[in-house]
């Protein structure tokens, strides 16, 4: 009789995201390029294998974020834990996972509503309650010379969010979340977008030396 194989922190964390995803090992291998042998080794601990870019394929497959795979592969050698170092709390940290809904230049009618969705990870060790995503654009500035009498042009720049501070579900350590804001397109065509940052509940930003996250569409005539 084989003695079974002891798992490592890396493999039951692949298993268990695997399991969860409705996917078998061989299709997690079709849809990140990993060979098998290479995917085998990384699983069984051979940290050689475990390079960049292939934790960051991997990250993407399994729908979680990269510092998640970074902490199985590292976790006997002194390594920084958190790599948001922008967090008030030294044991606080987020990261994106996707557009849910969307992604970067996808094209919207003019006038129109919208929900973008991000998701985000809670990748830290402290448990997310009452934060919040606020709407940190700027109103623009606009500079018109025009000659007394003319009043200036009536138009929106940029998208209109339907609220500017959008309340963020109660996120265990290491869960995820969607968050969603309802938009409204501006009446011309054009390229604009709208940042969001995270804060607490009494609205200070949690993460204020971090990039937020941000919504930027091709707003086209319907």
């Amino acid at each position: 009789m084989k003695p079974e194989i002891e798992k490592s922190d890396l493999w039951k964390y692949v298993e268990e995201h695997c399991q969860k995803l409705g996917i078998s090992q061989r299709e997690l291998c079709r849809k990140t390029g990993i060979s098998r042998s290479t995917l085998f080794k990384l699983l069984h601990g051979d940290t050689k294998k475990a390079n960049l870019s292939t934790l960051i394929t991997l990250a993407h497959a399994i729908k979680t974020h990269p510092i998640q795979l970074f902490r199985c592969c590292l976790s006997e050698i002194e390594f920084p834990k958190y790599a948001n170092q922008g967090a008030i709390e030294k044991n606080d940290s987020v990261g994106f996972i996707e557009d849910v809904t969307y992604p970067d230049y996808s094209p919207i009618a003019i006038n129109s509503k919208f929900t973008k969705i991000w998701k985000v990870q809670n990748t830290g060790d402290k448990e997310w309650l009452g934060r919040r995503f606020s709407c940190i654009d700027k109103p623009p500035q606009m500079n018109l010379d025009l000659p007394e009498g003319i009043a200036p042009p009536s138009m929106t720049i940029g998208l209109t969010p339907t609220e500017r501070v959008v309340s963020i579900e109660d996120t265990f350590a290491g869960g995820y979340v969607d968050i969603a804001v309802e938009f409204t397109a501006p009446p011309y065509p054009c390229t604009v977008y709208s940042y969001w940052k995270m804060v607490d509940a009494e609205g200070n930003f949690v993460f204020p030396r971090s990039q937020g996250v941000y919504c930027l569409v091709s707003v086209v005539a319907a």
